[in-house]
């Protein structure tokens, strides 16, 4: 079969919309994939319980906030329960990841929502909240 102009004119302009479809979905997946390397994470908790002795203990909710490295989250320096704290990203998937010590506290977030659980020998805290990205 021969292509007269008029068909690879069509070919050329279909080939074209196709490459930029292409292109466009490529570009708004990666940002979704690797956009969050790097946010800063703005955080308030919900509950803050400490359990020792049996007897639990609910504190102040506090305000606090987390720089998302590739391998790491490293928390401000601000006064508050996290402060100049950092935890080893194990998991992450978009925005849903996991961090920990490997052997007494571990967060867990997923799209704005926050866990947080530690414990030692005589103790152990639960801590939920929110957080926004800016």
């Amino acid at each position: 079969m021969k292509l007269n102009k008029f068909n690879s004119s069509n070919f050329y302009n279909f080939l074209c919309i196709k490459t930029l479809i292409f292109i466009l979905i490529f570009c708004l997946l990666s940002t979704k994939i690797f956009g969050a390397i790097n946010d800063i994470y703005y955080c308030e908790m919900e509950n803050l319980i400490m359990i020792k002795d049996g007897k639990h203990d609910s504190y102040q909710p506090q305000k606090f906030k987390f720089k998302r490295l590739k391998n790491e989250l490293q928390f401000g320096s601000e006064q508050n329960y996290f402060k100049d704290f950092s935890l080893s990203i194990i998991f992450s998937s978009s925005e849903m990841f996991s961090a920990g010590d490997n052997t007494m506290a571990n967060f867990q977030y997923d799209n704005g929502k926050f866990h947080y659980a530690a414990s030692t020998y005589s103790k152990a805290y639960a801590i939920d909240g929110n957080c926004s990205i800016f």
